[in-house]
C-alpha cells in the first residue's frame, strides 16, 4: 500500500449512519484509507481491462481473417485462446468490479432519492411512501386483497459545495466508474464475438470443461448488457448527477479536493461509453448505432473496431495514467540536490545526452517493465546549439509547434536561455523543462552519443556506432520537432502524431536500431530498451553519469558499464555490493 498523507476531509460513510461521527475521528480516517484503497484497486482493474480489451480485439480479427480464408473454419488454438481470454476477464476483471458495485455505500441502484441542489446544506431525511406490492399482484401473498405496501427510504439532498455533499458524490462516482468500465469492456471487446453466431455459440455453449465455471457468468454478461446496463435509467441518472455537479463546479471551488476525487472524474470523462452517451441525447440510441455498425461487413467491422480499440485504448490508458500519476508517496531523493552539485551536473551535460530516471515512489513506476521509467533528451545550451548550427533553426521550429500542436510555451530560444534544456514527453504532452524540474527522482543516468572522428559514421551490421556533427544536428532538430505533440497513451512507435517518453528517443535518433516489443498489436519501446544502447562498448551510447538511490556512482567507463548492466537486469544486490549504496528505496530499511 502506498503511504499517503491523509487528507483533511472525512471518508464517505460505509453505512447511512456514518456521518453522525465527527469528521476527524479515527474511524472516519480509517474508512477514508479503505475508500482510497478501493479507488486504487479500481484503477488497477481498469488497467488490466485496457490490456485485455486490445488482446480480445486483435484475437477477434485474427480469427475472422483465418475463417474467411478457410471457409469459416477456426483453428483449435484460436478457440482455446478465446475461451482462456473469457475466463481471464470473468475472474480477474469483471468479478472484482462487480464486487465494488455491490458495496452498500454506492448509490447506483437509487433505492433512495438523490438530488443535487445548492440552496441549503446537504441533508438526509427519512421518508415513507406506498408502492404496489408486486408479490401480492403475482399471487405470492396470501392476503390477496393487499395490493400496496409501505416502503421506507432516505432522501439525500446533496449540496456539492459543502464537504458532506462531496463525500456522497464520491460514493456515487465510485459506482459510476465501475458500471462504465463494465460497459466499456463489453462494447469494445465482447460485442463482436456475441454478434458472430458461431463464436457466440462457442462462448456460451461449447466452452471446454476447464473453463466451464465461467460459462454461466458469460451468459449473464451478455444478458446484463442487453437488459440491464446498456439501457439502464439508473446509469443515465448517475451521469446526469455527475454532469450537474460539473456544471455547478465550473464557477465554484470543490471542498475537500483530493487526487482520489480527481482520479474518479478523469476515469468517468475518459470512458468510451460516457463519451458516446454524451454524443447522443436520444438515449439509448448510441447502443443501437453500435450494433448497426458491426453489421456493415467484415472490412468495415475491422476498421470500426480497430478505430474503437485505438481510441479507447488511448483514452482509457490516458485516464489511468493521469489518475495513477497523481499518486506519489514522497519527494525524489535528488529533488533537493545542493545548488553547487546541480550546477556541476548541468555543466557536465552535452547536446543529445539521453537522460534516464527512476521514481519508485510513484504508482506509475509499478507498471513500467525493467529498471528505468522515463527517458528524455538534453538539448545543450545556446553556445553548444550554435556550434552545431541548430540555434538559428529554433524560431522556425517554434512556429511549427504553435501552428500544428498549439504549443503555448515560450520560444525555444527563450526556453534554452532560461535553463530549459530537457525535452521530455509527459502526460500533458511533449515539453522542454529544466534539470531542477526533472530531478524529482531517485535514480539518474546520463547516456552520451559517441563522436565520430571524421565526417563518416562507423557502422556495425547497419547500426551506427558513433555520430557525426551532421547527424547530431539532424537529431537535435528532430527532438525539437516533437515539442507540443500529445502524449502517446497507445505506446506505438509506428505513429508519429503522438509521442511517448521512450518514443522520444526513437524519434530523435532516427537511424538507430532500437529494440521494441510487440505488445497488444503495437510495437512499443521501454526506457530500458533505450538504455540497452549503452550497456556494451560497441553500442552508440555510453554512460557518463549514474545516480543510484540518490547517490552518485563513481568509477571509470568500464565500471559504469558494469553497473548499467546490473541495473538493467534489476540485480540490485550486485549494485549494492559493488558500490556500497543501499539497494532499498525505503530509507528505514537502509538504516537498519
Amino acid at each position: 500500500m502506498i503511504k499517503k498523507s491523509l487528507l483533511f476531509f472525512v471518508l464517505l460513510m460505509l453505512g447511512h449512519s456514518a456521518f453522525a461521527m465527527q469528521p476527524n475521528s479515527p474511524q472516519d480516517l480509517k474508512r477514508l484509507e479503505q475508500s482510497n484503497a478501493r479507488i486504487l484497486g479500481l484503477l488497477t482493474y481498469s488497467e488490466k481491462a485496457i490490456a485485455w480489451r486490445q488482446l480480445a480485439v486483435d484475437a477477434y480479427f485474427e480469427m475472422i481473417d483465418y475463417a474467411s480464408e478457410h471457409s469459416g473454419k477456426f483453428k483449435a488454438d484460436q478457440l482455446l485462446k478465446m475461451h482462456k481470454g473469457s475466463t481471464v476477464y470473468i475472474r480477474h476483471i469483471r468479478r472484482p468490479i462487480v464486487e465494488i458495485l455491490r458495496e452498500k455505500e454506492f448509490f447506483m441502484d437509487f433505492k433512495d432519492a438523490f438530488i443535487i441542489q445548492t440552496e441549503h446544506p446537504t441533508t438526509v431525511t427519512d421518508k415513507v411512501k406506498r408502492v404496489i406490492d408486486n408479490n401480492a399482484r403475482r399471487g405470492f401473498n396470501h392476503n390477496r386483497g393487499n395490493k400496496w405496501k409501505t416502503v421506507r427510504y432516505k432522501q439525500y439532498s446533496v449540496n456539492p459545495l459543502d464537504l458532506k455533499g462531496q463525500l456522497y458524490l464520491r460514493s456515487l462516482k465510485l459506482g459510476l466508474v465501475s458500471a462504465l468500465t463494465l460497459l466499456d469492456n463489453f462494447s469494445i471487446a465482447m460485442q463482436p464475438y456475441f454478434d458472430h453466431p458461431q463464436l457466440r455459440h462457442s462462448i456460451l455453449h461449447d466452452i471446454p470443461k476447464a473453463y466451464k465455471s465461467t460459462s454461466k457468468e458469460m451468459k449473464k454478461v451478455w444478458t446484463d448488457y442487453i437488459k440491464k446496463y446498456s439501457h439502464s435509467k439508473k446509469l443515465y441518472r448517475a451521469i446526469d448527477l455527475f454532469n450537474q455537479e460539473a456544471e455547478i463546479l465550473k464557477n465554484n471551488k470543490r471542498p475537500g479536493e483530493s487526487e482520489f476525487v480527481r482520479a474518479l472524474d478523469i476515469a468517468i470523462n475518459t470512458s468510451f461509453t460516457f463519451g458516446e452517451i454524451k454524443k447522443d441525447d436520444r438515449r439509448p440510441g448510441f447502443f443501437d448505432r453500435f450494433v448497426e455498425q458491426v453489421k456493415l461487413g467484415h472490412r468495415k467491422r475491422r476498421d470500426f473496431y480497430k478505430n474503437v480499440g485505438n481510441g479507447a485504448m488511448n483514452e482509457l490508458s490516458k485516464g489511468f495514467g493521469n489518475s495513477a500519476g497523481v499518486f506519489q508517496s514522497r519527494h525524489g531523493k535528488l529533488y533537493d540536490m545542493p545548488k553547487e552539485e546541480l550546477q556541476n551536473l548541468i555543466a557536465e551535460m552535452k547536446p543529445l545526452d539521453v537522460v534516464m530516471e527512476k521514481t519508485p515512489f510513484r504508482l506509475t513506476d509499478k507498471f513500467i517493465p525493467g529498471h528505468y521509467g522515463h527517458a528524455a533528451v538534453w538539448t545543450g545550451n545556446e553556445n553548444q546549439l550554435k556550434e552545431l548550427k541548430v540555434w538559428k533553426e529554433l524560431p522556425k521550429l517554434y512556429k511549427l509547434a504553435k501552428k500544428y500542436y498549439h504549443y503555448k510555451g515560450p520560444s525555444f530560444q527563450e526556453a534554452v536561455r532560461s535553463g530549459h534544456m530537457i525535452i521530455e514527453a509527459l502526460r500533458p504532452g511533449v515539453q522542454i523543462n529544466t534539470m531542477k524540474h526533472f530531478l524529482e527522482i531517485d535514480d539518474l543516468a546520463v547516456l552520451r552519443v559517441k563522436d565520430c572522428a571524421g565526417d563518416k559514421g562507423q557502422s556495425l551490421k547497419g547500426q551506427p556506432t558513433c555520430y557525426t556533427s551532421k547527424q547530431k544536428r539532424l537529431y537535435l532538430i528532430e527532438a525539437f520537432k516533437q515539442i507540443g505533440k500529445d502524449y502517446d497513451f497507445n505506446f506505438d512507435v509506428n505513429t508519429e502524431k503522438k509521442i511517448g517518453c521512450s518514443e522520444l528517443a526513437y524519434r530523435t535518433y532516427v537511424n538507430t536500431d532500437f529494440e521494441t516489443d510487440k505488445t497488444l498489436g503495437r510495437h512499443a519501446i521501454s526506457p530500458d530498451q533505450v538504455a540497452n544502447k549503452a550497456d556494451e562498448k560497441h553500442e552508440p551510447f555510453y554512460p557518463v553519469i549514474i545516480y543510484f538511490n540518490g547517490v552518485r556512482v563513481e568509477g571509470d567507463l568500464d565500471f559504469q558499464l558494469e553497473i548499467m548492466k546490473d541495473l538493467l537486469k534489476t540485480d540490485y544486490p550486485s549494485v549494492e555490493l559493488k558500490t556500497g549504496i543501499c539497494q532499498s528505496y525505503k530509507e528505514e530499511e537502509c538504516l537498519k
